[in-house]
């Protein structure tokens, strides 16, 4: 009997890669599963996340290896000039790794890029399943979901092509973020769709006033926290516009911390904004412009009094959304899509247009002025942290993709009620 080769490939750095990957190995050693695990990644990862190169390095049994890719197999996708043949590159790097290593199994950590070349590429030399992040062919099922035209068309043309890669006789499993496509998924295919914890640990550990010194936030001001890589995407813009729609005595009361790296592409643009603002508001506001590591996530998140999300019509799921459940802090959120359906369901705070700077003001005026207890339902908030557990997370993947190995150890199954 051939020996379980199982080979994770995930080319991308920074944000939830690098905790997924960490969640992963972390339980593949603690169940002692009786299979090879390669984790396939970017040159660059080693760097980023020393903290899974440790927890390989550190594993005594050998089953766990680490393979970045080459400098020229890297160039070779940078080299390409378009989104579609960068996944087309990176689906040929990964059948090679997957030959190279006589892999019995493959997990696309980040599937829906290579839906394409599943379908119209090389084919795989293994079964493989993959991590579904983004689907929003089923958002017509939210009841406040309005789609442009550009979305509908997107939401058409997802879902055949979707139905083209299951049905190309490849996957073996499609594991989804999203609890509410999992139906809409299934009905395209036999191919099994399991919904997949969104994985967070909790840390009970206590704030140190440290942080809150260090970070030189004036006393008696309410921590307004905006947390993750800043982009445009995460309504950084709206959201530094609407604090100029504060009112000066709101104001004096906050302490807008923006927590993350900044895009290159991006930096200047959004500095630009901060430094004009700033002098016009008696709002303080703070840039903690660096990469948070795992370690220290949950500390900011305990140390703020809201969270803000004001994502861009976002598409799929947002760990900021659980860790905020998670520390029981509110949420200030956009109502697109899953994190609105999210918001609102588990009662997390306020969903409000996140593309409309004025309605961002209103809503934090709202939160200012309100108690938790008007604002979220902490018996809910608790609720989707228990479904998210970081071993949910884990055990839901190796028990499908090596069968028959944790079924004694495994927590229930995730689910969240559709309603």
């Amino acid at each position: 009997m051939q020996h379980n080769q199982l080979i994770l490939f995930d080319l991308a750095v920074g944000g939830h890669h690098g905790a997924y990957l960490w969640n992963f190995v972390s339980d593949w050693k603690r169940l002692n599963v009786p299979a090879s695990l390669s984790l396939v990644v970017a040159p660059q990862f080693v760097e980023q996340h020393a903290e899974v190169v440790d927890l390989i390095r550190q594993s005594a049994d050998q089953s766990i290896h680490l393979f970045p890719i080459s400098a020229e197999e890297l160039a070779n996708i940078k080299r390409q000039r378009s989104s579609i043949a960068r996944a087309f590159a990176e689906w040929d790097i990964f059948c090679h790794y997957a030959t190279r290593l006589q892999a019995t199994q493959g997990l696309l950590m980040y599937f829906d890029p290579f839906q394409l070349p599943i379908v119209f590429g090389k084919r795989s030399p293994c079964p493989v399943s993959g991590i579904y992040f983004r689907p929003t062919f089923h958002y017509a099922e939210f009841g406040n979901f309005r789609p442009t035209w550009k979305e509908a068309i997107r939401q058409w043309r997802q879902k055949l092509l979707l139905t083209l890669s299951l049905r190309s006789g490849q996957l073996n499993s499609l594991f989804c973020i999203d609890p509410y496509a999992i139906d809409a998924i299934s009905a395209l295919s036999p191919v099994k769709a399991i919904h997949l914890s969104d994985p967070i640990k909790i840390d009970h550990a206590l704030i140190e006033q440290d942080l809150r010194s260090e970070l030189g936030i004036e006393r008696d001001r309410k921590i307004l926290l905006l947390f993750g890589r800043v982009s445009g995407r995460k309504g950084i813009h709206q959201l530094l516009e609407s604090i100029q729609h504060l009112d000066p005595a709101t104001c004096e009361k906050i302490c807008l911390l923006i927590v993350g790296e900044i895009p290159a592409s991006e930096r200047s643009g959004i500095h630009a904004q901060i430094e004009t603002i700033a002098p016009q508001t008696t709002a303080q506001i703070i840039l903690d412009e660096r990469y948070v590591t795992e370690s220290e996530v949950s500390a900011y998140f305990q140390l703020a009094d809201i969270v803000l999300a004001p994502y861009q019509r976002h598409v799929g799921m947002s760990g900021i959304l659980l860790q905020a459940a998670a520390a029981q802090k509110p949420v200030l959120s956009s109502n697109y899509g899953l994190m609105g359906r999210l918001t609102e369901q588990y009662e997390l705070g306020l969903a409000v247009q996140s593309e409309d700077a004025i309605a961002i003001a209103r809503g934090i005026d709202q939160m200012l002025n309100s108690s938790i207890e008007d604002l979220c339902k902490l018996e809910k908030m608790n609720e989707l942290t228990q479904l998210n557990l970081a071993e949910k997370f884990s055990t839901a993947l190796i028990s499908h993709l090596v069968p028959d190995t944790v079924d004694a150890l495994s927590p229930p199954a995730a689910s969240i009620s559709v309603v």
